[in-house]
């Protein structure tokens, strides 16, 4: 209760920018210099404290004399991105990134291949609607087995696993960590017979079932 659902590509008609900039026709946005709640809006070097803070906007961070702004994403001398938020983890070249981002290292999600039923973790909202899979929020718990789909940003306070399920065997993550980028996801492995066209369909809404 007191919770306000909005459409995807909602423009706030505050300061005339989209809530997230997943499904956001930007082009029809009246703000300028946006900052959207699924996306870093890039990082502020201090010139006088040497301090890095995350998710600062350009305007805020040059602001100041002296402060530099750097675009989300971007890789420090270090081979690590200087946040965890909005990284391609697969641009770094360093080793425990984990230890060196400036914002707090979390998953970005999980996506989901109907197709294939392959689970995949640590991707952004945007990188798998490209990709034409179904995205779920980190620390997302599978109605099904009660368990969080990947290890990394689970509150595993809040699982409640079926009987007989061990939710450590169940994460799609191979390591606790997503600095690496996307982990080697599992893959819900259909039987013998799933050959015929209605065994195909039985085993993909059993692995939907299974994942989801």
């Amino acid at each position: 209760m007191g919770n306000t659902p909005y459409e995807a590509g909602f423009i706030s008609n505050y300061g005339g920018c989209c809530h997230c900039n997943s499904n956001c026709d930007h082009t029809k946005e009246t703000g300028t210099d946006c900052s959207y709640y699924d996306t870093s809006s890039g990082s502020c070097y201090d010139g006088s404290t040497h301090a890095i803070t995350c998710d600062v906007t350009q305007s805020t961070c040059e602001a100041t004399t002296g402060n530099v702004w750097y675009a989300a994403g971007t890789v420090g001398s270090n081979g690590c991105c200087h946040c965890d938020e909005t990284c391609d983890h697969s641009q770094e070249t360093g080793t425990n990134c984990q230890a060196s981002y400036y914002d707090e290292s979390q998953s970005d999600g999980s996506c989901y291949d109907g197709t294939t039923h392959v689970v995949t973790c640590d991707v952004g909202h945007a990188d798998c609607e490209a990709l034409g899979h179904a995205w779920y929020a980190p620390g997302y718990m599978s109605g099904y087995s009660g368990c969080c789909h990947c290890e990394e940003s689970c509150n595993h306070d809040l699982e409640t696993p079926a009987d007989g399920v061990d939710c450590s065997t169940r994460y799609y993550d191979v390591s606790p960590s997503p600095t690496r980028g996307p982990t080697a996801a599992k893959t819900v492995a259909a039987d013998a017979a799933a050959a015929t066209t209605v065994g195909i369909l039985a085993a993909a809404a059993a692995g939907a079932a299974a994942l989801l």
